[in-house]
C-alpha cells in the first residue's frame, strides 16, 4: 500500500495513532509532517492535513522558541517523529531542535534546544522514542555522538546520559 506515491520528498520516519487510524510521515525535504487517514478497507488513505510547509524551511528560527508560543510554524528538514498519545515529537533536525505539536488543533506546542554541544544543546538530533509509559523521551543527537533523554513532563529539562 503506498501513501499517494510521488507525493512525499524523502520521507524518513512515521508515527501511528490507532485509534484514530492515522498515520504520521516525516518528509524530510518538503519540511513538514504529514496526517494521512485510512478511510476504506482497500487500505486506501487520504492526506488529511500537514504541519510545517513545502518551502525551503530555512526562514524559520534556529533556535527555540518559548513554551507556549506557536508564532514559529516551520520546520527544517525534520527526520524523526514519537507519538505520546496527543502529541507528536519531531526532532527539527536543521534548527537543532525538538518540537511538539498538538494532535488536537494542530498547533505547534513548545520548542526545546539550540545548536550547540552543551548538555541543553543539540546538533542535527535525528531519531526519537518515547517509552511504553510516555515518561522519557529518547532523542539521538547525531552529530554530538550522543543519546539524550528527557523527563516528558519537564520539558525542556534535558538529562544526558
Amino acid at each position: 500500500m503506498v501513501l499517494v506515491a510521488g507525493k512525499m520528498y524523502r520521507p524518513t520516519d512515521v508515527a501511528v495513532d490507532v485509534a484514530t487510524n492515522s498515520v504520521f510521515v516525516v518528509e524530510q525535504f518538503n519540511h513538514r509532517i504529514s496526517k494521512w487517514d485510512y478511510v476504506d478497507d482497500d487500505f486506501e488513505f487520504t492526506l488529511d492535513g500537514s504541519w510545517g510547509s513545502n518551502s525551503d524551511g530555512t526562514t524559520g528560527q534556529g533556535g527555540p522558541i518559548g513554551a507556549g508560543d506557536s508564532t514559529d510554524t516551520s520546520l527544517y528538514r525534520p527526520t524523526g517523529i514519537a507519538f505520546d498519545g496527543t502529541r507528536l515529537i519531531v526532532t527539527d533536525t536543521f534548527h537543532n531542535r525538538i518540537r511538539t505539536l498538538a494532535i488536537a488543533d494542530g498547533a505547534f506546542i513548545d520548542s526545546a534546544g539550540t545548536g550547540g554541544s552543551g548538555n541543553t544543546n543539540f546538533y542535527h538530533p535525528a531519531g526519537i522514542a518515547v517509552n511504553d509509559a510516555n515518561t522519557i523521551l529518547v532523542i539521538a543527537d547525531e552529530f554530538n555522538h550522543r543519546a539524550v533523554s528527557y523527563d516528558v513532563g519537564a520539558i525542556p529539562h534535558l538529562m544526558t546520559f
